[in-house]
């Protein structure tokens, strides 16, 4: 009996914790009545290397992605932002605008943004990505948040 309450508490904690990773973040500004609906800015207490979302004013919708990555030392003059999926097709976008700023410790943050077209869309719902590159920050994406990733962007799709 005890190990059938062990199963199920491991079996429940699990479940929970898949359901509380595949969330989204919804944000309504009174001024211009725009809806954003984006994937979690942190995951725990670590900050996911990518967001993605959705505004939303009147019948327009508009799609982003946002990068965030540090690292130990700054490229004050990068540019570049790159993703590699897990079937092997690369994103290559050389003249991309990346925002560095100096944090503290000798730690940089890495940032840009940009608009998707729905086959970019597309492809971010049901493909992994696995690493990511602005200028000369790369990191590869942990499993668990690539798969979070999906379902989370699936949900701020369903999001109407």
């Amino acid at each position: 009996m005890k190990n059938v309450l062990v199963f199920f508490f491991l079996l429940c904690s699990c479940f929970m914790n898949a359901q509380t990773s595949c969330r989204v973040e919804v944000e309504k500004d009174k001024f211009t009545d725009k809806t954003t609906i984006r994937t979690p800015f942190t995951s725990g207490s670590e900050i996911p290397p990518i967001s993605f979302g959705k505004m939303i004013k009147g019948s327009d919708t508009t799609f982003f992605l946002i990068i965030y990555l540090s690292q130990r030392y700054g490229n004050y003059s990068g540019k570049g932002a790159y993703l590699i999926f897990q079937d092997g097709e690369k994103w290559v976008k050389e003249s991309q605008p990346v925002e560095v700023k100096y944090i503290s410790s000798n730690l940089y943050s890495y940032y840009t943004s940009f608009y998707l077209n729905k086959d970019d869309v597309d492809r971010l719902s049901k493909i992994k990505v696995t690493d990511v590159k602005l200028s000369d920050a790369a990191v590869e994406v942990k499993p668990t948040f690539a798969e979070n990733f999906i379902c989370s962007v699936n949900k701020v799709l369903e999001y109407k």
